[in-house]
């Protein structure tokens, strides 16, 4: 229904043009130009596509009061305008360089070509009704929480000229059973499953899709590490929250209790790779070696390990935690699995663990107001420039709020206002030693995106390998 100025290559997962057929950032990394395809009409008789449209999205993706969007902060204070040089080009104006701004104007971010003439007419009502788009699809209806209706344009589109179905329709449904009977008796062509039931599906004639790579990163999120200096919101009280040797221990102990072979044997059918560090991936800059031959020590599964690590920091009686994981999440619908399984481990070493049921809906503005002090929950999010990932997760400013320092917001900014290669893989690599050394979270694995798809439909289904999901 809706485009991107940049498209990205399903196989390669490099940039491509889509709404922008050219651009270019200047040596000083402070702007980037960018050239408009010409000839692309929105839907419903709102006109053509052209640079007005880009600057009102920057304008709703920044600036706006109570705008919830994960990238806010790069659009609110990184792009500090859209220069208008033409109908036809535009060139965003940075406060500071930024090599990595392709990215949110690809598919993997949130600026998606909307109407400027629908805002004009309709304003933010308009928009809650319907949203008008330049994809091959257009909005027909929805039903809030259940389902939501495209048709195919009644025109020639400039991108897929004549798209495959007449309409579409996206189905919410929450149980795996429900969605493996929909694909089954041919109510939904496509599904996304948990891979115990995906297993099912396919010996019952149905074909996978996958992602290019290990495209999502599952990890338990330990919220309340708020260490920046003047934090209001930070509270030792909690144990592996303390400041210090003593809640790096409990920490690290946490980890210890976790066999991340088992959870990828019996949730994901070995189809996940160790993650090491959050976000922190061996073809990604920053990547440490040195990771590999201490993981063992630090994080291995060694329960008697993980006890004497809990007796050091204090408890040698364990402690008690709440963990919110009846969530799902797309992506990883097992992600309840992985809650009640980590709850098992580290109840071995005597920690008390409280699954608390709550829907990700009411989570999220938790760990987005720094609310989420002593809670512990499944998360997953997917593969990004790290410059981007540790905004969202270790800075004041940033998103999911669970580990903050003094020095990884110093190096941050350091980084920047870097533009050197190797200067920038140093500074990742010192952000990321310090979160693998202080334990920061648990991060378990790297995972495919997959669905199941019914070929008998669906001759092929290619998406970025990236699989970006909205936080």
């Amino acid at each position: 229904m809706v485009e991107t100025l940049l498209d990205i290559d399903p196989d390669t997962g490099e940039f491509m043009p889509m709404l922008a057929t050219r651009w270019e950032m200047a040596p000083d990394g402070k702007s980037w130009t960018m050239d408009l395809r010409e000839g692309v009409t929105f839907h419903s008789e709102f006109g053509e596509f052209d640079a007005q449209d880009v600057a009102h999205m920057r304008f709703l993706m920044g600036p706006q009061e109570g705008n919830l969007n994960s990238f806010r902060n790069t659009w609110a204070t990184t792009v500090n305008n859209v220069e208008i040089v033409d109908d036809h080009r535009v060139v965003f104006q940075l406060d500071k360089p930024d090599p990595g701004l392709d990215f949110f104007l690809s598919l993997s971010g949130d600026l998606v070509m909307l109407s400027k003439n629908q805002w004009d007419q309709e304003g933010q009502d308009g928009l809650e009704q319907r949203l008008i788009g330049t994809g091959p699809y257009e909005y027909l209806e929805r039903e809030v929480g259940q389902s939501i209706s495209f048709s195919r344009v009644p025109y020639e589109h400039w991108r897929v000229p004549n798209a495959d179905f007449q309409e579409l329709e996206l189905v919410w449904a929450p149980e795996s059973a429900t969605r493996l009977a929909m694909l089954l008796t041919g109510e939904a062509h496509m599904a996304e499953l948990p891979r115990d039931v995906l297993a099912q599906a396919v010996s019952e004639g149905m074909g996978i899709s996958q992602s290019g790579l290990g495209a999502i990163l599952t990890w338990l999120v330990m919220g309340g590490q708020y260490y920046t200096t003047g934090d209001e919101a930070y509270d030792a009280t909690v144990p592996y929250a303390q400041p210090g040797e003593n809640g790096r221990l409990v920490r690290k102990a946490m980890n210890k209790a976790i066999s991340r072979d088992q959870i990828n044997e019996f949730i994901f059918r070995h189809g996940g790779t160790t993650m090491l560090v959050h976000g922190y991936h061996h073809t990604l800059p920053g990547w440490n070696p040195e990771w590999e031959d201490r993981w063992e020590e630090e994080y291995g599964y060694d329960p008697e390990a993980a006890k004497d690590l809990l007796e050091q920091a204090g408890y040698p009686d364990g402690f008690k935690l709440k963990m919110y994981g009846a969530h799902t999440l797309p992506g990883v619908p097992e992600l309840p699995d992985i809650a009640e399984a980590v709850s098992i481990f580290w109840t071995e070493i005597g920690i008390d663990v409280e699954i608390v049921s709550l829907e990700f809906s009411a989570v999220r503005p938790q760990y987005r107001t720094k609310q989420i002090q002593g809670f512990i929950f499944p998360m997953r999010t997917v593969r990004r420039p790290l410059q981007e990932q540790i905004r969202l997760f270790n800075l004041p400013d940033g998103v999911v709020h669970h580990y903050e320092s003094d020095s990884v917001v110093e190096t941050w900014n350091e980084l920047s206002l870097t533009l050197d290669p190797a200067e920038r893989d140093r500074l990742i690599r010192e952000i990321g030693n310090e979160k693998f050394d202080n334990h920061e979270t648990i991060p378990l694995l790297w995972i495919f995106f997959q669905v199941a798809i019914n070929p008998d439909v669906i001759a092929e289904y290619k998406f970025p390998r990236n699989g970006r999901q909205q936080l």
